[in-house]
């Protein structure tokens, strides 16, 4: 009588298999985060820039309406005053660093993330206006 050997199933993976995956996840994940690391930066960067174009642009605008006449318009002795000029909440996250600015004189301001990092700060023009 003959006997007859079932081949066994393999069921799972074998240690070198998993190995393997290991060391070719850890060399993919070790060239891939040092990429994304200055991804943060980067978007904090052009989010500060974009809240200081807004307030460069709400002080010109301010400064127009002022000129004419019209009601409404904000007094800005103070860099930090320029954020009064943009919607309630528009400037969470962002600290604008404060100084003085002289009625009828513009000056350069900074925006920065309220988490500052490498380079993220912008800069805006603001109007002085009493």
């Amino acid at each position: 009588m003959r006997t007859t050997r079932t081949k066994r199933q393999q069921h799972g993976y074998t240690v070198v298999e998993l190995l393997i995956s290991t060391v070719i996840v850890s060399i993919l994940g070790a060239t891939a985060i040092p990429q994304f690391s200055g991804v943060h930066d980067d978007a904090k960067r052009s989010g500060a820039a974009g809240v200081a174009a807004a307030l460069g642009s709400a002080s010109s605008t301010n400064v127009v309406l002022r000129a004419a006449g019209k009601s409404g318009t904000t007094a800005i002795i103070n860099c930090a005053d320029a954020a009064g000029l943009l919607m309630s909440g528009a400037l969470n996250g962002y600290q604008i660093t404060p100084k003085i600015v002289a009625p009828g004189e513009t000056t350069t301001c900074t925006v920065d993330h309220a988490l500052p990092g490498n380079g993220t700060a912008a800069t805006f023009v603001v109007h002085g206006i009493s």
